[in-house]
Protein backbone atom coordinates (compact mmCIF):
# COMPACT_ATOMS: atom_id res chain seq x y z
CA UNK A 1 0.00 0.00 0.00
CA UNK A 2 1.58 3.11 -1.03
CA UNK A 3 0.05 6.01 0.81
CA UNK A 4 -0.50 9.19 -1.57
CA UNK A 5 -1.27 13.28 0.07
CA UNK A 6 -0.30 14.39 3.21
CA UNK A 7 -3.90 13.92 4.95
CA UNK A 8 -4.66 10.54 3.86
CA UNK A 9 -6.30 8.70 6.54
CA UNK A 10 -4.99 5.42 7.13
CA UNK A 11 -7.50 4.29 10.13
CA UNK A 12 -9.39 1.72 7.91
CA UNK A 13 -6.63 -1.10 8.12
CA UNK A 14 -6.08 -0.71 11.51
CA UNK A 15 -9.28 -0.83 13.13
CA UNK A 16 -8.49 -4.22 14.73
CA UNK A 17 -5.59 -2.93 16.98
CA UNK A 18 -8.09 0.28 18.24
CA UNK A 19 -9.18 -1.29 21.16
CA UNK A 20 -6.60 -3.28 22.82
CA UNK A 21 -2.69 -2.48 21.44
CA UNK A 22 -0.66 -4.41 22.30
CA UNK A 23 3.47 -3.62 21.56
CA UNK A 24 5.90 -6.51 20.99
CA UNK A 25 5.16 -9.04 18.28
CA UNK A 26 3.42 -6.34 16.10
CA UNK A 27 4.84 -2.83 17.08
CA UNK A 28 3.72 -0.14 15.16
CA UNK A 29 6.91 2.18 13.69
CA UNK A 30 7.10 5.32 11.76
CA UNK A 31 10.10 5.88 9.95
CA UNK A 32 10.34 9.70 8.50
CA UNK A 33 13.01 10.66 6.07
CA UNK A 34 14.04 13.96 4.53
CA UNK A 35 14.69 12.79 1.16
CA UNK A 36 13.41 11.20 -2.21
CA UNK A 37 13.89 7.89 -2.33
CA UNK A 38 15.05 6.01 -5.61
CA UNK A 39 18.01 8.94 -5.83
CA UNK A 40 20.81 5.49 -6.29
CA UNK A 41 22.13 6.38 -2.96
CA UNK A 42 23.64 3.09 -0.45
CA UNK A 43 21.37 4.83 2.36
CA UNK A 44 18.25 4.85 0.35
CA UNK A 45 18.40 0.73 0.18
CA UNK A 46 19.47 0.77 3.89
CA UNK A 47 16.28 2.84 4.32
CA UNK A 48 13.65 0.22 2.51
CA UNK A 49 15.36 -2.88 2.99
CA UNK A 50 15.27 -2.18 6.96
CA UNK A 51 11.66 -1.16 6.58
CA UNK A 52 11.10 -4.26 4.64
CA UNK A 53 12.79 -6.47 7.58
CA UNK A 54 11.09 -4.89 10.22
CA UNK A 55 7.63 -5.60 8.27
CA UNK A 56 8.63 -9.00 7.15
CA UNK A 57 8.54 -10.13 10.75
CA UNK A 58 5.32 -9.27 11.27
CA UNK A 59 5.65 -5.33 12.41
CA UNK A 60 3.75 -2.18 11.02
CA UNK A 61 5.95 0.26 9.46
CA UNK A 62 4.98 3.49 8.02
CA UNK A 63 8.07 4.58 6.01
CA UNK A 64 7.20 8.80 5.31
CA UNK A 65 9.16 10.52 2.49
CA UNK A 66 9.39 13.08 0.00
CA UNK A 67 7.17 12.46 -3.23
CA UNK A 68 8.87 10.51 -6.37
CA UNK A 69 6.35 10.86 -8.88
CA UNK A 70 6.50 7.00 -9.85
CA UNK A 71 3.68 4.00 -9.27
CA UNK A 72 4.09 1.18 -6.20
CA UNK A 73 5.18 -1.24 -9.15
CA UNK A 74 8.04 0.84 -10.53
CA UNK A 75 9.25 1.75 -7.12
CA UNK A 76 9.42 -1.97 -5.72
CA UNK A 77 10.70 -3.49 -9.00
CA UNK A 78 13.67 -0.52 -8.48
CA UNK A 79 15.06 -1.88 -5.30
CA UNK A 80 14.06 -5.42 -5.86
CA UNK A 81 11.50 -6.51 -3.45
CA UNK A 82 8.20 -7.11 -3.23
CA UNK A 83 5.95 -4.82 -1.08
CA UNK A 84 4.19 -6.29 2.28
CA UNK A 85 0.64 -5.58 3.47
CA UNK A 86 1.80 -4.10 6.69
CA UNK A 87 4.55 -1.77 5.12
CA UNK A 88 3.27 1.16 4.20
CA UNK A 89 5.03 3.68 2.47
CA UNK A 90 3.72 7.42 2.95
CA UNK A 91 5.02 10.29 0.02
CA UNK A 92 4.94 13.79 1.02
CA UNK A 93 4.28 16.19 -1.90
CA UNK A 94 6.71 19.13 -1.80
CA UNK A 95 6.58 20.05 -5.44
CA UNK A 96 3.69 22.27 -6.73
CA UNK A 97 4.21 21.32 -10.48
CA UNK A 98 1.89 23.94 -12.06
CA UNK A 99 3.79 26.77 -10.30
CA UNK A 100 7.08 24.80 -10.23
CA UNK A 101 7.62 25.89 -6.87
CA UNK A 102 9.39 23.63 -4.10
CA UNK A 103 8.17 23.33 -0.28
CA UNK A 104 11.53 21.42 0.49
CA UNK A 105 12.53 24.02 3.62
CA UNK A 106 8.84 22.98 5.02
CA UNK A 107 9.09 19.41 5.02
CA UNK A 108 10.23 18.91 8.55
CA UNK A 109 7.10 20.60 9.55
CA UNK A 110 4.68 18.69 6.62
CA UNK A 111 6.43 15.63 7.90
CA UNK A 112 5.45 15.92 11.63
CA UNK A 113 1.59 16.92 10.77
CA UNK A 114 1.75 13.53 8.73
CA UNK A 115 3.26 12.02 11.87
CA UNK A 116 0.58 13.67 14.05
CA UNK A 117 -1.78 12.55 11.79
CA UNK A 118 -0.92 8.86 12.11
CA UNK A 119 -1.06 9.25 15.91
CA UNK A 120 -4.67 10.19 16.08
CA UNK A 121 -5.70 6.90 13.67
CA UNK A 122 -2.85 4.46 14.91
CA UNK A 123 -1.79 3.21 17.95
CA UNK A 124 1.96 3.79 17.31
CA UNK A 125 4.75 2.35 19.28
CA UNK A 126 7.78 4.51 17.99
CA UNK A 127 9.28 6.59 15.75
CA UNK A 128 12.59 5.32 14.71
CA UNK A 129 14.74 8.02 12.15
CA UNK A 130 18.33 8.21 10.87
CA UNK A 131 18.97 12.12 10.15
CA UNK A 132 20.09 15.02 12.13
CA UNK A 133 18.01 17.95 10.90
CA UNK A 134 15.11 15.86 10.68
CA UNK A 135 15.60 13.93 14.08
CA UNK A 136 16.60 17.43 15.85
CA UNK A 137 13.08 18.88 14.28
CA UNK A 138 11.27 16.22 15.61
CA UNK A 139 13.00 15.57 19.16
CA UNK A 140 11.82 19.18 19.60
CA UNK A 141 8.53 18.41 19.38
CA UNK A 142 8.32 15.62 21.35
CA UNK A 143 5.96 17.20 24.06
CA UNK A 144 3.43 16.87 20.87
CA UNK A 145 4.15 13.58 19.61
CA UNK A 146 4.08 11.84 22.96
CA UNK A 147 6.34 8.95 21.69
CA UNK A 148 9.77 7.35 22.04
CA UNK A 149 12.37 8.07 19.47
CA UNK A 150 15.24 5.85 18.23
CA UNK A 151 18.06 7.47 16.73
CA UNK A 152 20.62 5.69 14.26
CA UNK A 153 23.96 7.00 13.63
CA UNK A 154 25.42 5.85 10.46
CA UNK A 155 27.66 8.65 10.18
CA UNK A 156 28.94 12.12 12.18
CA UNK A 157 28.37 15.92 11.17
CA UNK A 158 31.47 16.24 13.13
CA UNK A 159 33.64 14.02 10.74
CA UNK A 160 32.50 17.00 8.04
CA UNK A 161 35.71 19.25 9.70
CA UNK A 162 38.97 17.96 10.83
CA UNK A 163 40.25 18.01 13.12
CA UNK A 164 36.96 16.95 14.50
CA UNK A 165 34.42 19.33 16.44
CA UNK A 166 31.34 18.38 18.44
CA UNK A 167 28.24 19.73 16.29
CA UNK A 168 25.86 21.35 18.56
CA UNK A 169 22.66 19.68 16.77
CA UNK A 170 24.44 16.13 16.71
CA UNK A 171 24.80 16.23 20.69
CA UNK A 172 21.47 17.21 21.03
CA UNK A 173 19.81 14.74 19.19
CA UNK A 174 22.52 12.27 20.95
CA UNK A 175 21.63 12.97 24.14
CA UNK A 176 17.52 14.07 24.03
CA UNK A 177 16.69 10.70 21.64
CA UNK A 178 15.06 8.16 24.06
CA UNK A 179 17.62 5.37 22.68
CA UNK A 180 20.82 5.80 19.82
CA UNK A 181 21.88 3.33 17.85
CA UNK A 182 25.68 2.79 15.78
CA UNK A 183 26.39 0.65 12.93
CA UNK A 184 30.29 0.08 14.20
CA UNK A 185 31.85 -0.31 17.67
CA UNK A 186 34.07 2.42 16.59
CA UNK A 187 31.25 5.13 15.56
CA UNK A 188 29.89 4.26 18.92
CA UNK A 189 33.24 5.46 20.31
CA UNK A 190 33.49 8.36 18.95
CA UNK A 191 30.04 9.63 19.78
CA UNK A 192 30.99 8.58 23.24
CA UNK A 193 34.52 11.13 23.10
CA UNK A 194 32.67 13.51 21.27
CA UNK A 195 29.75 13.77 23.43
CA UNK A 196 30.18 11.56 26.59
CA UNK A 197 27.91 8.49 27.25
CA UNK A 198 24.60 8.10 28.01
CA UNK A 199 22.24 4.97 28.45
CA UNK A 200 20.36 3.50 25.98
CA UNK A 201 22.62 2.21 22.87
CA UNK A 202 23.38 -0.58 20.92
CA UNK A 203 25.43 -1.40 18.05
CA UNK A 204 23.69 -3.09 14.92
CA UNK A 205 25.20 -4.04 11.91
CA UNK A 206 23.95 -3.08 8.25
CA UNK A 207 23.01 -6.11 6.29
CA UNK A 208 22.70 -7.96 3.07
CA UNK A 209 21.05 -11.06 1.11
CA UNK A 210 22.30 -13.46 0.52
CA UNK A 211 23.04 -15.11 -2.72
CA UNK A 212 23.27 -18.60 -3.81
CA UNK A 213 25.50 -18.29 -7.07
CA UNK A 214 28.58 -17.64 -5.63
CA UNK A 215 32.29 -17.92 -5.73
CA UNK A 216 33.76 -18.22 -9.29
CA UNK A 217 37.49 -17.41 -9.42
CA UNK A 218 39.66 -17.72 -13.18
CA UNK A 219 43.37 -18.30 -11.39
CA UNK A 220 45.74 -15.81 -12.76
CA UNK A 221 47.65 -17.92 -15.55
CA UNK A 222 49.17 -17.20 -18.74
CA UNK A 223 46.49 -16.21 -21.05
CA UNK A 224 43.54 -15.20 -18.85
CA UNK A 225 42.63 -11.86 -17.30
CA UNK A 226 41.03 -11.46 -13.77
CA UNK A 227 37.59 -8.80 -13.70
CA UNK A 228 38.21 -7.08 -10.87
CA UNK A 229 34.91 -5.06 -9.42
CA UNK A 230 34.70 -1.66 -7.44
CA UNK A 231 30.77 -1.31 -6.58
CA UNK A 232 29.64 1.92 -4.60
CA UNK A 233 29.72 5.32 -4.60
CA UNK A 234 33.06 7.54 -6.48
CA UNK A 235 33.47 10.69 -3.96
CA UNK A 236 37.43 10.83 -3.35
CA UNK A 237 36.94 9.48 0.55
CA UNK A 238 36.23 6.49 -1.30
CA UNK A 239 39.39 6.06 -2.40
CA UNK A 240 39.12 4.63 -5.93
CA UNK A 241 41.74 6.48 -7.97
CA UNK A 242 43.95 4.45 -5.74
CA UNK A 243 42.64 1.16 -7.14
CA UNK A 244 42.53 2.93 -11.00
CA UNK A 245 46.38 3.27 -10.64
CA UNK A 246 46.94 -0.39 -9.25
CA UNK A 247 45.21 -1.37 -12.13
CA UNK A 248 49.13 -0.21 -13.92
CA UNK A 249 50.91 -3.17 -11.61
CA UNK A 250 47.99 -5.78 -12.13
CA UNK A 251 48.56 -5.74 -16.24
CA UNK A 252 46.18 -8.42 -18.12
CA UNK A 253 43.58 -8.22 -15.77
CA UNK A 254 40.31 -6.09 -16.41
CA UNK A 255 38.70 -3.14 -13.71
CA UNK A 256 34.85 -2.96 -13.74
CA UNK A 257 33.66 0.40 -11.65
CA UNK A 258 30.11 0.49 -10.66
CA UNK A 259 28.41 3.49 -9.60
CA UNK A 260 29.01 7.22 -9.37
CA UNK A 261 27.83 10.39 -10.91
CA UNK A 262 29.34 11.44 -14.30
CA UNK A 263 31.64 14.28 -13.31
CA UNK A 264 33.15 11.41 -10.85
CA UNK A 265 33.40 8.89 -13.48
CA UNK A 266 35.46 11.89 -15.93
CA UNK A 267 37.77 11.91 -12.86
CA UNK A 268 38.84 9.00 -13.11
CA UNK A 269 39.14 8.37 -16.43
CA UNK A 270 41.76 11.07 -16.10
CA UNK A 271 43.25 9.06 -13.32
CA UNK A 272 43.28 6.05 -15.98
CA UNK A 273 45.03 7.94 -18.75
CA UNK A 274 47.49 9.10 -16.85
CA UNK A 275 48.53 5.63 -15.46
CA UNK A 276 47.96 3.92 -18.95
CA UNK A 277 44.99 1.74 -17.99
CA UNK A 278 41.77 3.03 -19.57
CA UNK A 279 42.22 0.15 -21.94
CA UNK A 280 41.49 -1.94 -19.01
CA UNK A 281 39.03 0.47 -17.15
CA UNK A 282 35.29 -0.42 -17.35
CA UNK A 283 32.81 2.36 -16.39
CA UNK A 284 28.89 1.29 -15.72
CA UNK A 285 27.78 4.82 -14.04
CA UNK A 286 24.32 4.17 -11.59
CA UNK A 287 22.60 0.83 -11.71
CA UNK A 288 19.72 -0.52 -10.17
CA UNK A 289 20.05 -2.27 -7.25
CA UNK A 290 18.11 -5.06 -8.87
CA UNK A 291 20.57 -5.23 -11.91
CA UNK A 292 23.72 -5.58 -9.66
CA UNK A 293 23.37 -9.02 -8.74
CA UNK A 294 23.57 -10.25 -12.28
CA UNK A 295 26.27 -7.83 -13.25
CA UNK A 296 28.73 -9.35 -10.19
CA UNK A 297 28.07 -12.66 -10.96
CA UNK A 298 30.79 -12.74 -13.50
CA UNK A 299 33.47 -10.81 -10.77
CA UNK A 300 36.67 -12.61 -9.86
CA UNK A 301 37.29 -10.41 -6.75
CA UNK A 302 35.79 -6.98 -5.34
CA UNK A 303 37.72 -4.19 -3.61
CA UNK A 304 36.78 -2.23 -0.94
CA UNK A 305 39.91 0.46 -1.44
CA UNK A 306 38.89 3.20 1.41
CA UNK A 307 41.06 6.03 2.24
CA UNK A 308 42.29 6.29 6.00
CA UNK A 309 40.61 9.93 6.05
CA UNK A 310 38.05 11.74 7.60
CA UNK A 311 34.62 9.15 8.48
CA UNK A 312 36.14 6.17 7.16
CA UNK A 313 37.75 4.56 10.01
CA UNK A 314 34.73 4.54 11.90
CA UNK A 315 31.81 4.06 9.27
CA UNK A 316 30.40 0.85 8.53
CA UNK A 317 31.05 0.06 4.48
CA UNK A 318 27.87 -0.66 2.79
CA UNK A 319 29.61 -2.39 -0.03
CA UNK A 320 31.63 -4.69 2.49
CA UNK A 321 28.15 -6.83 3.31
CA UNK A 322 26.95 -6.90 -0.35
CA UNK A 323 30.63 -7.82 -0.95
CA UNK A 324 30.70 -11.18 1.45
CA UNK A 325 27.05 -11.73 0.51
CA UNK A 326 28.24 -12.94 -2.90
CA UNK A 327 30.98 -15.26 -1.51
CA UNK A 328 33.60 -13.56 -3.92
CA UNK A 329 37.43 -12.81 -2.71
CA UNK A 330 37.72 -9.64 -1.18
CA UNK A 331 40.36 -7.09 -0.93
CA UNK A 332 39.92 -4.27 1.45
CA UNK A 333 42.20 -1.39 2.99
CA UNK A 334 42.91 -2.13 6.71
CA UNK A 335 40.46 0.44 8.57
CA UNK A 336 39.52 0.19 12.22
CA UNK A 337 35.52 -0.50 10.86
CA UNK A 338 36.75 -2.80 8.17
CA UNK A 339 38.43 -4.60 10.77
CA UNK A 340 34.82 -4.87 12.84
CA UNK A 341 33.65 -6.87 10.21
CA UNK A 342 36.85 -8.45 7.52
CA UNK A 343 39.82 -10.41 9.62
CA UNK A 344 43.15 -10.29 7.43
CA UNK A 345 43.67 -13.73 5.43
CA UNK A 346 40.47 -15.39 6.82
CA UNK A 347 37.25 -13.52 5.01
CA UNK A 348 39.53 -11.08 3.24
CA UNK A 349 42.71 -9.59 2.78
CA UNK A 350 43.64 -6.45 4.28
CA UNK A 351 45.80 -3.85 3.03
CA UNK A 352 47.57 -0.40 3.94
CA UNK A 353 45.14 2.22 2.69
CA UNK A 354 45.77 5.31 0.69
CA UNK A 355 48.50 2.96 -1.57
CA UNK A 356 48.23 2.25 -4.96
CA UNK A 357 51.12 -0.77 -4.73
CA UNK A 358 49.83 -1.90 -1.12
CA UNK A 359 46.66 -2.27 -2.73
CA UNK A 360 47.86 -4.01 -6.20
CA UNK A 361 49.98 -7.01 -4.01
CA UNK A 362 47.01 -7.65 -2.23
CA UNK A 363 45.13 -7.93 -5.11
CA UNK A 364 47.74 -9.72 -6.81
CA UNK A 365 48.09 -12.41 -3.86
CA UNK A 366 44.67 -13.37 -4.22
CA UNK A 367 44.99 -13.86 -7.95
CA UNK A 368 48.07 -15.91 -7.75
CA UNK A 369 46.68 -18.26 -5.50
CA UNK A 370 43.30 -19.92 -6.13
CA UNK A 371 43.54 -21.94 -2.71
CA UNK A 372 43.42 -18.52 -1.00
CA UNK A 373 40.81 -16.87 -2.82
CA UNK A 374 38.37 -20.24 -2.44
CA UNK A 375 39.17 -19.69 1.21
CA UNK A 376 38.45 -16.30 2.07
CA UNK A 377 35.33 -16.46 -0.54
CA UNK A 378 33.49 -18.88 1.84
CA UNK A 379 34.68 -17.39 5.04
CA UNK A 380 33.25 -14.19 3.97
CA UNK A 381 30.04 -15.53 2.66
CA UNK A 382 29.86 -17.61 6.17
CA UNK A 383 30.15 -14.18 7.99
CA UNK A 384 27.65 -12.84 5.61
CA UNK A 385 25.27 -15.15 7.37
CA UNK A 386 25.17 -13.24 10.56
CA UNK A 387 24.33 -9.92 8.45
CA UNK A 388 21.37 -10.54 6.98
CA UNK A 389 18.15 -8.33 6.89
CA UNK A 390 16.28 -11.02 8.74
CA UNK A 391 19.01 -10.58 11.32
CA UNK A 392 18.69 -6.77 11.31
CA UNK A 393 15.39 -6.64 11.56
CA UNK A 394 15.51 -9.34 14.52
CA UNK A 395 17.82 -6.92 16.16
CA UNK A 396 16.43 -3.65 16.08
CA UNK A 397 13.32 -5.04 17.11
CA UNK A 398 14.71 -6.82 20.05
CA UNK A 399 16.27 -3.20 21.27
CA UNK A 400 13.13 -1.48 20.51
CA UNK A 401 10.88 -3.95 22.13
CA UNK A 402 13.38 -3.43 25.24
CA UNK A 403 13.14 0.43 24.76
CA UNK A 404 9.73 -0.13 25.26
CA UNK A 405 9.68 -1.96 28.02
CA UNK A 406 12.07 0.65 30.39
CA UNK A 407 9.54 3.21 29.00
CA UNK A 408 6.25 1.62 30.75
CA UNK A 409 8.22 1.94 33.99
CA UNK A 410 9.03 5.57 33.88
Amino acid sequence: MIGGAMGESCAPPFEKHASAYRWGPDMTIIYPVDQRLLSGKAHDILILRTCHALAALGHTVFLVTQEVGVDVEVFWRHYGIQGLPNLHVIFIPIRQKKLGISWRFLYPWFCCLKIQALLRTVPVDLIYLSELKLGHDLLHRIPILKKPIIYEFHSLKAFEVEPFRPDAMEESVYKHATAVIATTENLLRMLKHLYGNRESQEIISLASDLFLDRFSFHPNEEGSEAKIFYLGQLYPLQGVAFLVEAMALLPGNQLHIVGGRPDEIEGLKEVARRSGTSSRVHFYGFVRPVEIPPLLRKADLLVVPSKNAGRMPYVAHTKIYEYMAYGKPIVATDLPAVREVLVDHHNAILVSPDNAKALAEGIQQVLSDPGLAKKIAQNAYETARSHTWERRGKALASFFESELRVAETR
